[in-house]
């Protein structure tokens, strides 16, 4: 999903500097290919400290990883009246004080596929505002689909998507 994002802020929205953090190359990598001005790696620095060394404090925070940390940090980082956007599913707790949020002004933001938006985004497929096709990494025979299932489950690397061809 996170692509998906980057793409849609670069093409559709204009959004002028789109920053990716993962701890995996090849997902940087992916990030790059889809249009992400700055990636960066946080497994051996801080976040902190990567954002502070370049004097950046994000005004939109999008969580598309769905790890529970990365919601209070997410707070931490972003400047004052930040969007916060959560778009996982974790059923893991996070730990998060009232102050951190109010403190900031920081507006927080879920997105389930509720919106009943398909046709728009079709319309920004149609006008090459996204490209659903850099997302595909596997394109597979529908006879493999267990075979594609697994892919997909365990290359956290280099897998996004998978394609099953009919016929």
């Amino acid at each position: 999903m996170g692509l998906t994002i980057i793409q849609a802020l670069k093409g559709v929205y204009g959004v002028k500097q789109v920053i990716v953090v993962d701890r995996i190359a090849e997902r940087l990598q992916m990030a790059r290919e889809n249009g992400a001005d700055l990636t960066l790696d946080n497994t051996d620095q801080p976040l902190t400290e990567q954002l502070a060394q370049r004097q950046l404090a994000p005004t939109l925070v999008i969580d598309a990883a769905c790890h529970p940390a990365i919601l209070q940090e997410a707070i931490l980082l972003a400047s004052p009246a930040a969007r916060i956007g959560i778009l996982g599913f974790s059923g893991e707790a996070s730990t998060l004080t009232q102050q951190s949020i109010t403190s900031k002004e920081i507006s927080i933001f879920s997105s389930r596929l509720n919106s009943g938006r398909f046709p728009l985004v079709i319309d920004w497929m149609e006008k090459g505002l996204i490209r659903p096709e850099a997302l595909i990494t596997h394109c597979m025979p529908l006879e493999q689909v267990k075979e594609a299932m697994e892919i997909f489950a365990n290359d956290r690397k280099t897998c996004c998507k998978v394609l099953l061809q009919l016929g």
